[in-house]
This record gives C-alpha cells, sequence and structure tokens, in this order.
C-alpha cells in the first residue's frame, strides 16, 4: 500500500504560497475583484426587487420582523450570492488542483472556467446535499434519545451519542476527502472512489488536515496581533477612549490620515494572507493524492 508524508501534505499549501509569490498576489488580485463582483451582482439582483434605494431606506424604518413580502425580495440576493460563492469557490479548487496535480497546465494563473470548474460544482452540490442528509440524520437520532433518554443515565447516553455521530461524521469527512482530487485527475465525478483510497489511511489523513488547520489558526492569529498592534500604535491615546466608549467623538478623532493610510495598507494584506490560508487548506488533499500516484507531476 502506497503510503504518504502526512507532515508534507499539510505543509504544501503554505509551500506553494511561498515557493510562488507572484501567483499569489495575481489570485489576491482576482479574488478582490471578484469580491467587488459579487457586490456588484447583489445590488443589480436588489435594487430593482425593492423598487430602488429609497424603498430600502423605507424598509429600515419599518418592523424589524421580516415578513413574507420582505423575504421574497431578499431570498434571490442570497441565491446569487450562494450562486457566486459556489462558482468561486469551485474556481479555487481547481486552481490549486492544477497546481498541484497538473501544475504543466498552467492558463492564466491556473485558473480556468471550464469542464474541470463545473465537475468541481458538482462535487460540491453533492458534498452539500451529503452534509444536510447527515444534519437530518444527526437531528432524528438526537430526538429520538431524547425522546428515551432521562435522568443522569439519559444525559450521560445522549451525550456519548452525540460524541459518536460527531466522531462518525469526521469519520465521514476524512474518508471523502479526495473527491475533489479524484474527480480533477479523472475527469470524471468522482465522490465515492475517495473511500478506496483512503482506506487505511485515516489516522495519518486526519492528522494532515489537522496539521493544516493548526497553521491556519496559527496565521489568522497572527495576522490579527499585528494588525492590532499596528492600530493602537496609530491611534496612540483615543485607543482607550474608543474602547470604553467614553468620548463620542473618539472615532472622529482618530480617522487622521495615518490611520486611514493603514488601514488601505491592512487591505492587501488581509487579502493576501487569505489566499494563503485558502491554499493551506485546499492543498493537503490534491497533494495527498500527488503522493499516492506517483505517475502524477510533482509541483516542486
Amino acid at each position: 500500500m502506497s503510503q504518504f508524508s502526512a507532515t508534507a501534505a499539510a505543509m504544501s499549501g503554505y509551500r506553494l504560497a511561498v515557493k510562488r509569490p507572484l501567483l499569489v498576489l495575481a489570485w489576491a488580485g482576482i479574488s478582490f475583484l471578484a469580491s467587488i463582483l459579487l457586490v456588484i451582482a447583489m445590488f443589480v439582483v436588489m435594487i430593482p426587487l425593492i423598487g430602488g434605494l429609497g424603498a430600502l431606506q423605507s424598509l429600515q424604518g419599518e418592523n424589524p420582523q421580516m415578513s413574507p413580502g420582505v423575504w421574497s425580495m431578499i431570498l434571490p440576493i442570497y441565491g446569487v450570492v450562494l450562486v457566486m460563492s459556489l462558482f468561486w469557490a469551485a474556481i479555487q479548487q481547481t486552481a490549486v488542483n492544477r497546481l498541484i496535480l497538473r501544475p504543466e497546465d498552467k492558463g492564466f494563473a491556473y485558473l480556468k472556467v471550464g469542464g474541470d470548474e463545473f465537475r468541481q460544482i458538482a462535487v460540491m452540490v453533492i458534498y452539500i446535499l451529503l452534509f444536510l442528509g447527515w444534519c437530518a440524520l444527526w437531528a432524528g437520532v438526537s430526538y429520538l434519545v431524547g425522546l428515551v433518554a432521562n435522568g443522569m443515565i439519559g444525559g450521560l447516553l445522549a451525550f456519548l451519542v452525540q460524541l459518536g455521530l460527531a466522531a462518525a461524521f469526521i469519520f465521514l469527512a476524512v474518508r471523502l476527502s479526495l473527491s475533489s482530487a479524484l474527480t480533477f485527475e479523472q475527469g470524471k465525478i468522482n465522490i465515492f472512489g475517495s473511500w478506496n483510497a483512503t482506506s487505511g489511511r485515516f489516522w495519518p489523513m486526519l492528522g494532515a488536515y489537522l496539521l493544516a488547520w493548526l497553521l491556519a489558526l496559527a496565521v489568522i492569529v497572527g495576522l490579527y496581533m499585528l494588525m492590532g498592534l499596528v492600530f493602537v500604535l496609530a491611534m496612540g491615546g483615543n485607543f482607550a477612549a474608543v474602547a470604553s466608549g467614553s468620548d463620542p467623538d473618539a472615532m472622529a478623532k482618530i480617522m487622521t490620515p495615518t490611520v486611514i493610510i493603514l488601514y488601505l495598507l491592512i487591505l492587501p494584506v488581509s487579502q493576501i494572507a487569505t489566499i494563503v490560508l485558502t491554499m493551506g487548506l485546499l492543498a493537503p488533499p490534491p497533494d495527498i493524492q500527488r503522493q499516492l500516484n506517483p505517475a502524477l507531476s510533482a509541483f516542486d
């Protein structure tokens, strides 16, 4: 049985980010543009639905409870966000798969729109349906346990059942985690082929994914600490007034040119950090698939 390095898989996305800094910058810029397009699309859908911005402002003064009429205007906006987010997520996942499993197929910064991307959308939709089915099963089992569980023993039973369901979910998620990479590699939707590919490899794969998430958490904490330190230094003595709320004008006072410039500088930094995190979290499954299949190209 072919084995793989869990540590190498966990680090694969971050190694990619270090080795391909121009690619990270390109993806960050494209991601920023995509977010702008998403906002524009939301407004394009939203404004006709509510009869213009004046109607939107009038809604803010009405009863805060959402009426069916309001929901009928909001749900299409959620639909646009969902479809565009799913499409962009598929493009990102396919780009990472392409970078690792087919590095010679560069395209435009490894970003394309074609059959591979649409197959990834199908995989994501199947994932969502499986997740919803699992949630329904979880809710049903929890409800049945709640009917029969009484007292301390019942509470312990309910806890063990919830623990078992959570463990089963993690097990299934890991066993099906190579579906995206297999679909990309084979050029056809292959969800359950991951079950055979991951047989006997659950624990090292779980370790790789946990390590990748811990590294992502470290990046997030470090980024927020850096941002917080920069803003505290920029605000100076006004920071305490803002935090305590003792000075109503404190927020206006801190909006100095220095703070505004720092904020504009932090925007691209946060966008770059987001891309690094995306690569770090999406890369382990295709890298595991690459390691298990020596015939595939190595990205390094």
